[in-house]
């Protein structure tokens, strides 16, 4: 090997040195900022260690609903004919409700 083409070598391994120092330098540089930016941004603490706020009192009483019955979530059955009337015509009143308001998946 000639002392040109050595040289040339050591020319290609410094530049190659030199162009990763750079961008390990950037990199570096880039991840500190980030850093720097986390550790200065203002911590939000829960809301929950404030003071509660006190009830207003203008506000409507709550009225209380009656629980269902655990063993039957759908509520009360209807048993007679009058009954399964009512319930059908309540339910296509709430399903003509439903359908003018949701929208339509296939539009």
């Amino acid at each position: 090997m000639s002392p040109e083409d050595a040289l040339r070598e050591l020319g290609f391994k410094l530049a190659f040195a030199l162009v990763l120092a750079l961008l390990m330098f950037l990199f570096v540089r880039h991840q500190l900022g980030k850093l720097e930016e986390s550790l200065t941004r203002p911590v939000v603490r829960p809301a929950a260690a404030a003071a509660p706020a006190k009830a207003s009192t203008d506000m409507a009483p709550v009225v209380q609903q009656p629980r269902a019955n655990p063993s039957n979530p759908m509520g009360k059955v209807p048993t007679s004919p009058d009954e399964l009337r009512e319930w059908e015509r309540k339910n296509a009143e709430a399903m003509e409700i439903l359908e003018k308001t949701t929208p339509s998946v296939y539009d």
